[in-house]
């Protein structure tokens, strides 16, 4: 099978990178679709967040279907608060697939060490500020506000 991971570079793509948790959730009851507009806009130089922040989104392909997502963050601000070159990792998502995961984590982190970053944490969609950490238990809870809802795998 053809594994690939590719930049989000455009509208149409950025669409694409949206639409993964819709496929992948689309049998969770417990699921809460996030508003795409509102996930859209952190890829957008109109977002707030923009001002001192960069996100590239990277999505999995496999034999040409998509089976997975994440993006690279450059947060300026706290990298002068922290006196740290530290990105982040989010808006991750993926198939049950440890090649998946190992890839997105790969194309990460490779644009992290591209920007100058030596550590990344994660996940933050995009930061603290908002969504961030991933669920480790209580999958057959309904979701809580700004928590993140990931399947058991």
């Amino acid at each position: 099978m053809s594994l690939k991971v590719v930049e989000v570079q455009d509208k149409r793509d950025l669409e694409r990178f949206l639409d993964l948790p819709f496929s992948l959730y689309k049998n969770d009851p417990l699921w809460v679709p996030p508003l795409r507009s509102h996930i859209a806009s952190f890829f957008t130089a109109t977002h707030p967040f923009s001002n001192h922040a960069e996100i590239r989104g990277f999505r999995a392909l496999k034999d040409g279907r998509p089976v997975g997502r994440a993006a690279a963050i450059v947060d300026r601000n706290f990298i002068a608060y922290h006196r740290s070159p530290t990105g982040y990792f989010g808006f991750f998502e993926s198939v049950n697939d440890l090649e998946v995961v190992q890839a997105l984590f790969e194309a990460v982190e490779g644009e992290l060490r591209r920007a100058g970053m030596t550590r990344v944490i994660g996940p933050m969609n995009p930061s603290t500020n908002y969504e961030c950490g991933m669920l480790i238990e209580g999958f057959s809870t309904p979701p809580f506000m700004m928590m993140p809802h990931n399947p058991p795998y």
